[in-house]
């Protein structure tokens, strides 16, 4: 039902008087205690849930008077999204677009949205935004690279299916025209968490790239398999790993073994890798991430129990723990 006009001013009145009392406390900065924190957060999202409606108001209208310049910010943008439906989710959009509002905040937004299970139409479309039109600036990039981690995360896949492949879509979609590395990057690492059988399509060309800078897109493009666990991503990565020749790639990617979903064909060809390749730094992290593949990987990892190289050996001996553990 609609408030009264009574009820709408109690309502209000009691919003004021409870950010009178806290004002001090908020003032504090870092050095509030967290109690009072988890205290404050607890009353807003009270609040919000009562009188979705009216606290949103009364949300922007604290954060325009302070001209998004509170460190109340953050606590309002959690309560907004989880109890403020469509009107949270834009008050919340609004506050990341904000120029005063805080980088830190604003990912307080962001993550608050890519994780809310319920997120409306409205709280994709800030998300999306944030990704089609990123902040450029160093400072603010994290919030746009943050962006293409929730447009298509597993939050979005077991909640709402269609969100989740229209953000596989957008982030694929943006890619091919991204100009800069900076913007490459952000996409691809976006990927990482999609686990989308179309990354595979899409990421051969960056697997390969060699260009001046190419050996942190490929790293990244090695990442944007991590979620797929299929034969076909394994492949991919496989053939990829056995090609390359950069030590730095190598030492960030060897441990993608641990996700790979490998064959009997793939795990053969894990072994023939880590027999040839000549560097321990990078023999001991290929053996330990073997462990997560279980019972099926302990033949390997017991031929380099009794290895000479120690940092080799003791790898072996956590693998062989952990794939005995994931085998129970």
């Amino acid at each position: 039902r609609n408030l009264t006009d009574e009820e709408r001013a109690n309502i209000e009145g009691n919003f004021n008087a409870f950010i009178d009392e806290i004002t001090p406390v908020v003032d504090q900065g870092q050095n509030v205690d967290k109690k009072e924190v988890t205290r404050i957060q607890r009353e807003l999202a009270d609040m919000a849930k009562a009188n979705p409606a009216l606290m949103m108001q009364m949300f922007e209208r604290h954060l325009k008077g302070s001209e998004y310049n509170t460190n109340l910010a953050a606590l309002m943008i959690r309560a907004a999204v989880s109890y403020g439906g469509e009107a949270g989710e834009a008050l919340v959009g609004r506050a990341i677009r904000h120029p005063n509002l805080r980088t830190q905040f604003r990912s307080v937004g962001v993550i608050a949205l890519g994780k809310f299970a319920k997120l409306s139409d409205v709280g994709e479309a800030v998300l999306h935004d944030l990704v089609k039109q990123p902040y450029e600036d160093p400072t603010n990039r994290i919030v746009s690279e943050q962006a293409c981690y929730m447009v298509a995360n597993s939050v979005r896949r077991e909640n709402n299916l269609e969100q989740y492949n229209r953000g596989v879509n957008l982030l694929l979609s943006e890619l091919p025209k991204a100009q800069h590395l900076w913007r490459k990057l952000q996409l691809l690492r976006g990927l990482t968490n999609a686990g989308h059988p179309k990354v595979l399509d899409h990421i051969q060309p960056y697997l390969a790239d060699q260009s001046k800078y190419g050996q942190y897109l490929r790293v990244a493009a090695f990442q944007s398999m991590r979620m797929n666990k299929s034969p076909e991503a394994s492949a991919i990565y496989l053939d990829a790993l056995l090609k390359e020749q950069s030590f730095y790639v190598k030492t960030r990617v060897v441990p993608l073994i641990a996700d790979m979903a490998f064959t009997e064909d793939q795990r053969q060809k894990v072994s023939e890798y880590i027999e040839k390749e000549p560097k321990r730094v990078l023999v001991a992290p290929a053996i330990l991430a073997l462990g997560a593949h279980g019972q099926k990987a302990i033949p390997i990892i017991e031929r380099y129990l009794n290895d000479s190289r120690d940092n080799v050996k003791q790898a072996a001996f956590e693998a062989l723990k952990l794939a005995q553990q994931s085998s129970q």
